[in-house]
């Protein structure tokens, strides 16, 4: 009921509007007498005011304006004043002020008694509130039953369809996928958003959108409510209404209101089974890369439930994700970027399974050549893509050979020896594969590890252990490019003090940093010492 609907009340037949025309269109909410002027603590938005203007006879006009100015910004729809012993006609300041607010001002004899008037005014209201109650119920009863047939998604669609005659498009904005009811309106282009004003009977939060729908080469404007589907882990979904050209009744978001809350529990419950195949699965990977699996047919039929049997070779990459301080980088929850990263990565001419633990991804490709890799730049590009607003982070992808069936296992160890060599020498957001490891394939080699310090000049690691603060300077001296400036910013140190350590580390061992075998025997001695750590 809009304000000018007031005056067709009965109570109000004999009723004239004297200012505030403007405000005609008013909705009107509910209904309060003024007794005292602290409105702000008990007005509500679309109240209409009854008053004998008693509250403001003695009110200086400045008090009066503040006073209508409070109501403006709460949002009042209409004051009915009633003329009596307190006031004769209503003053000109309230008229103007009315004018100025846009509140419509009615005037009533003072014959009318405010109990009629606030029953004519609720009755209406009340009504409207019980038959969206009733439409709600009704359409939640519907529902109900619709849940015991156990449809597909699909089928819930439709059933919403039905329920309101407009089509309806559940989209996954993680994956980029969707299920519709009309494919024809699948392809748009999002014009401007409007947030929709939350009413009191939703409780969910929906936007309409201005669109351009884009079928068969033709383009035509179209209007859609949105909603999120919220409560879904790692999920994200939207509910999308094709409104067309016509905005949806206030019983219609009755249906809404229990479409999302229907929807939202049918999701969960998908998302639930999806988390028990996929926990099994990655188990089952585990075992696969970890050499548990002895068995050549128990190979196979895991190769075959994973879906990744169609070729001979495999591949396996390892993506590793770090905090940049690495104090929280277990404790840190990875997990949405590591889905988003499963479902951007699209490998060509190849398929995959994956495994995710905590803070990495493993993924066994299956190729079709042995001379056929996985695209090193292309898994980069999505990882930067999944971490665009996490700048705290950074990531190592370690990539192992091509080997056949029997030696999954030999290329998991590949892809983690990988990227350890990644973790002690390699700068932030660095791919490296097994193949490019060179001397380090030698060292990695955990028997040959044992004998690594045999490899290193007697005279370093003496001195490593009686002078540990200069072997560091010199470390880092020598991977700086033996750069004085660099050296000391990495240190944090003044190049005077720099300078100093440099020509004790020469007296003490006696290092020509013009011969390349001299810095060679550092650089090797340096390197072994990390994986020696």
């Amino acid at each position: 009921m809009n304000a000018l609907n007031l005056i067709r009340l009965e109570p109000l037949k004999k009723a004239k509007i004297i200012a505030g025309e403007s405000g005609c269109e008013n909705v009107v909410t509910g209904v309060n007498v003024l007794e005292a002027l602290d409105i702000e603590n008990w007005g509500k938005k679309g109240q209409v005011i009854l008053t004998s203007f008693f509250a403001f006879k003695d009110l200086s006009n400045q008090t009066l304006s503040s006073f209508f100015d409070k109501m403006a910004s709460i949002g009042i729809s209409a004051i009915i004043v009633k003329i009596d012993r307190f006031v004769q006609h209503v003053p000109e300041l309230m008229i103007q002020l009315c004018h100025q607010h846009g509140i419509l001002l009615i005037q009533i004899d003072k014959d009318v008694k405010y109990e009629a008037i606030v029953l004519a005014i609720l009755e209406p209201i009340i009504n409207r509130n019980v038959a969206l109650l009733n439409r709600y119920y009704e359409i939640h009863s519907e529902i109900t039953q619709l849940a015991l047939k156990m449809p597909s998604i699909h089928a819930i669609l439709e059933e919403f369809k039905q329920m309101i005659q407009l089509d309806f498009t559940l989209f996954n904005t993680l994956k980029k996928t969707q299920i519709t009811t009309n494919t024809n309106l699948s392809t748009y282009r999002t014009m401007q958003k409007t947030a929709i004003k939350q009413e009191k009977y939703m409780f969910y939060s929906y936007k309409r959108c201005d669109v351009v729908y884009t079928s068969e080469n033709k383009e035509i404007n179209g209007a859609q409510i949105r909603v999120q589907i919220p409560c879904l882990e790692h999920d994200e979904y939207e509910l999308i209404i094709h409104e067309r050209n016509t905005h949806i009744s206030e019983e219609d978001f009755m249906v809404l209101e229990n479409a999302v809350k229907f929807l939202q529990m049918e999701l969960l419950k998908k998302y639930a089974l999806s988390q028990n195949i996929y926990q099994q699965k990655n188990n089952i990977l585990n075992d696969l890369l970890n050499n548990r699996v002895h068995e050549e047919k128990d190979v196979d039929d895991i190769l075959d439930y994973l879906n990744i049997d169609k070729y001979d070779y495999y591949q396996v990459a390892i993506v590793k994700f770090y905090q940049l301080d690495g104090v929280d980088t277990l404790q840190k929850d990875y997990t949405k970027i590591l889905k988003k990263m499963r479902y951007q990565l699209k490998v060509p001419s190849n398929r995959f399974a994956y495994m995710e633990n905590t803070n990495r991804m493993v993924l066994l490709a299956n190729l079709r050549e042995v001379d056929q890799t996985l695209d090193e730049n292309k898994i980069k590009e999505t990882v930067h893509q999944v971490m665009n607003n996490h700048t705290r982070d950074y990531f190592h992808i370690s990539m192992s050979s091509v080997v056949n069936r029997e030696n999954i296992h030999k290329a998991n160890t590949e892809a983690l020896k990988t990227q350890k060599i990644l973790d002690l020498f390699y700068p932030h957001n660095s791919v490296l594969n097994y193949q490019r490891l060179g001397i380090y394939k030698l060292l990695l080699d955990l028997d040959k590890l044992d004998e690594a310090k045999s490899f290193i000049s007697p005279e370093i690691v003496a001195f490593k252990q009686d002078y540990p603060e200069l072997f560091e300077t010199l470390s880092v001296f020598i991977d700086s490019h033996q750069s004085y400036t660099k050296t000391s910013d990495i240190l944090f140190l003044h190049h005077k003090t720099i300078r100093y350590r440099m020509n004790k580390i020469k007296e003490l061992l006696q290092i020509d940093f013009d011969n390349p075998e001299d810095i060679l025997q550092i650089q090797i001695a340096t390197r072994l010492f990390k994986l020696l750590h």
